[in-house]
């Protein structure tokens, strides 16, 4: 039996078996039987400061809770990843996100290779960009999908120490409001603090809060750093594997594109992204405003300029002609959830500063 078979269960037992201990242990710092505590909170009308009741007190912590915990194990699992990620790995030259798929290009094979995944890679913006060497994962041995060796990168583990940091002080502030209550109504006549629980706490582990703060953060740095290095390890292992084809596909791609260039090319795939950007319209004033907006997101794929075709993604906001560009791209699908177009026209595209693209002005299409 491998571990994947039974995490979930796993999960769920070190959930239940880390609650009491946790509460227990808390106990212990508050002089209180935390149970006690807690049936009583549930019991009871009583409230706190302006009419705060216990029980929605009680409510906050059994939800933050489970985020404390899941941030937690997530970051224990480290070492099970980074043997996922050296004994199940997959990359190549970037391609093209096809839904919860990605098409990654494989110079072993000479062809566009297809991967599931769980969070799908999309082609470059650029032309500078493509042929970005990709790297990603199984998250586990049974299953066929990938996912982006992003989850064991400093963003991610930061995520987790914020959802844990923050979860685990609405977990420590609602049981330490849930005890001062609970003293007040019942006893036993303590006066409780946070100096008190600081004092008891190095009582009890031998440690300062402080101190233990700093081991705990010291290990995480540590775990953190083991899964940036493997992950870097195997993509510097892609790159001097693929280095030379990606060498020649990009020298041959400028070779045929400049800024300030018209070249042909035809929209294949769409998906939508959520994205920020700065109205400076003159309703909003010269400052500007951020606004949300979910913007489709078009897949150019340019054949001819190599020996294997190109794939470019396409924005058309912000533009002037944002509107009408999009409108006119849109009309290629049958419906706002379709992600391949009904019709498969050539079209315009000018090569920006940037070695971006942006749609040609109006001109009659050529079908292929």
């Amino acid at each position: 039996m491998t571990y994947y078979t039974f995490r979930w269960k796993l999960f769920l037992i070190l959930l239940v078996v880390s609650g009491y201990f946790l509460a227990h242990f808390f106990g212990t710092l508050a002089g209180i039987n935390t149970f006690s505590a807690i049936a009583w909170g549930l019991g009871t009308g009583a409230s706190i400061g302006k009419g705060f009741p216990v029980r929605l007190l009680l409510v906050m912590v059994i939800l933050f809770y489970p985020f404390l915990f899941f941030a937690v194990f997530v970051f224990l699992e480290t070492p099970a990843q980074i043997l996922q990620l050296k004994g199940y790995h997959a990359g190549g030259l970037l391609g093209y996100r096809d839904g919860w798929k990605v098409h990654v290009y494989d110079p072993d094979r000479s062809a566009y290779v297809e991967y599931k995944n769980f969070t799908p890679l999309p082609a470059a913006r650029t032309f500078t960009k493509a042929f970005d060497v990709v790297l990603f994962y199984k998250y586990r041995p049974s299953s066929d999908q990938y996912r982006d060796t992003s989850l064991l990168g400093a963003g991610f583990y930061l995520t987790s120490l914020l959802v844990a940091a923050v979860s685990l002080g609405i977990v420590y502030l609602g049981l330490y409001t849930l005890a001062a209550e609970y003293v007040k109504a019942n006893g036993p006549e303590i006066t409780l603090s946070h100096q008190l629980m600081a004092s008891r706490f190095h009582e009890v582990t031998g440690l300062s809060p402080v101190k233990a703060l700093g081991i705990v953060l010291a290990v995480y740095a540590l775990g953190m750093a083991s899964g940036m290095v493997s992950v870097r390890v195997l993509v510097h292992q892609y790159k001097g594997r693929y280095v030379s084809q990606q060498d020649e596909l990009r020298y041959a791609l400028l070779q045929h594109v400049s800024p300030g260039d018209t070249i042909t090319g035809t929209v294949v795939r769409r998906h939508y992204e959520e994205r920020q950007y700065k109205d400076t319209s003159r309703a909003v004033g010269r400052s500007g405003r951020w606004r949300s907006h979910r913007w489709p997101v078009f897949t150019v794929e340019f054949t001819g300029l190599t020996r294997i075709p190109v794939y470019l993604n396409l924005t058309t906001r912000p533009s002037e002609r944002a509107e009408e560009d999009e409108g006119r791209l849109q009309k290629l699908f049958p419906d706002q959830q379709t992600l391949v177009p009904h019709e498969q026209p050539a079209l315009d595209f000018v090569v920006n500063p940037d070695y971006s693209i942006s749609l040609a002005g109006k001109t009659p299409a050529r079908t292929t």
